[in-house]
């Protein structure tokens, strides 16, 4: 489970990636998942090739410029595999920080997929981490049990 956010909002990812821990998700979190003297974007690009789902996270800072050209690559690896077989459909999910903007703020293709909402009761809201997990095993639930 890739997270993609801002840098400026790396307190609230952090308490996130623990959350997700919590429930038995291995989160990927670029401070954690690089290695010292491993580069920066070789790394990030083969995660995004094989991470079968991502959080784009959206918090009071909106998308900072590396999210953003994470994002599009994201959204790509989406549009290009969603339909081979053979091939595990990525899932892709928004998700909104406390302080982030209105969905209709967000950008128009991220829009049209349902989000995960913290921004009322922040991260400690149970039922929107809840929904934030099903989304993350869908797929994995849906083949062990086919």
């Amino acid at each position: 489970m890739f997270l993609c956010h801002n840098s400026k909002d790396k307190q609230d990812v952090r308490l996130l990636a623990k959350l997700l821990l919590g429930q038995g998700i291995l989160p990927w979190v670029d401070e954690t998942g690089i290695l010292a003297g491993a580069q920066f974007v070789p790394e990030i690009e083969r995660v995004i090739d094989q991470a079968p789902a991502v959080a784009v996270i959206v918090g009071p800072h909106s998308m900072g410029p590396w999210q953003k050209q994470e994002y599009y690559a994201f959204l790509q690896r989406f549009v290009e595999h969603r339909s081979e077989q053979g091939r595990m459909r990525l899932r892709l999910i928004p998700l909104l920080l406390p302080g982030a903007p209105q969905p209709e703020e967000l950008p128009p293709f991220l829009r049209g997929f349902n989000w995960v909402d913290f921004r009322d009761r922040g991260l400690e809201d149970r039922p929107e981490l809840r929904k934030l997990v099903n989304a993350i095993l869908a797929d994995a639930n849906t083949k062990t049990r086919g």
